[in-house]
């Protein structure tokens, strides 16, 4: 790994490569009205009840709070990275409010600027941009949340980061979806990605399974399968619809 240098607020663990994909993900957030001025990014994941995206705030606010509640219980994890860290918005929440040390990783610059601009200021908060496969940083807890889509090989990205835990450290896999039917899904994604006009995206989508963690020591501390889950999902729409998976050495 080359010698880390800080532009714009963002320590960068390696060297910059450019092959389109930020260019392409941002027009789709823009076409997607996801891509928020400073002051919404300040206050996620709290938004007014008009905003376009208010439920699945809600339901990123809910994982956030279960996921803070786990941390508050075990005081062992201290150094905390979350990879896709986009705007910044869950690394920031977790170092105010735990006081634990949270780096942000991603490979998206615009939104790692903004990260740095609108939360940079701490002292246990850092946003860095890197390549998670030359990442050789170590730490107690990874979080992956709605980011494993990104990665075509589920299985090699675990066994990298696996090697990227302290003793006793933990992956945690959040608000990311899982499928059953890949292929099926696979066809929605494709569809909706050309209907949106950025059909190039469909490139850059992986769809994963829970079977992709086979052989992984996993626990699923989650299921939005159960009926108790499905229920109270028809009935309160913060109810997270994804699984929350850890997973160990």
């Amino acid at each position: 790994m080359s010698a880390e240098r800080k532009i714009n607020g963002v320590i960068y663990f390696s060297e910059t490569r450019s092959n389109g994909f930020e260019e392409i993900y941002l027009s789709l957030r823009k076409a997607e009205s996801r891509v928020y001025d400073d002051d919404t990014v300040k206050h996620l994941p709290e938004v007014p009840p008009c905003h376009r995206y208010y439920y699945e705030w809600l339901v990123r606010k809910r994982s956030m709070k279960t996921l803070l509640k786990y941390l508050l219980k075990n005081e062992y994890i201290k150094e905390i990275l979350e990879i896709g860290c986009g705007n910044g918005w869950l690394a920031a929440n977790i170092s105010l409010k735990t006081k634990r040390n949270v780096t942000g990783l991603d490979v998206n610059i615009t939104e790692l600027e903004q990260a740095a601009r609108v939360f940079g200021n701490r002292e246990n908060l850092t946003f860095a941009y890197g390549d998670v496969y030359m990442l050789d940083k170590k730490y107690d807890m990874i979080i992956l949340p709605s980011v494993i889509a990104y990665f075509e090989d589920l299985q090699g990205l675990i066994k990298k980061l696996l090697g990227n835990l302290n003793a006793n450290g933990e992956i945690h896999i959040i608000d990311s979806p899982f499928f059953d039917d890949k292929l099926s899904a696979k066809e929605k994604t494709f569809k909706y990605f050309k209907e949106m006009g950025f059909e190039e995206m469909a490139g850059q989508y992986f769809h994963h399974s829970l079977n992709d963690l086979k052989g992984f020591n996993q626990e699923v501390k989650y299921d939005p399968t159960t009926f108790i889950h499905k229920a109270n999902r028809a009935f309160d729409r913060s109810t997270p619809p994804f699984y929350w998976v850890v997973l160990r050495k």
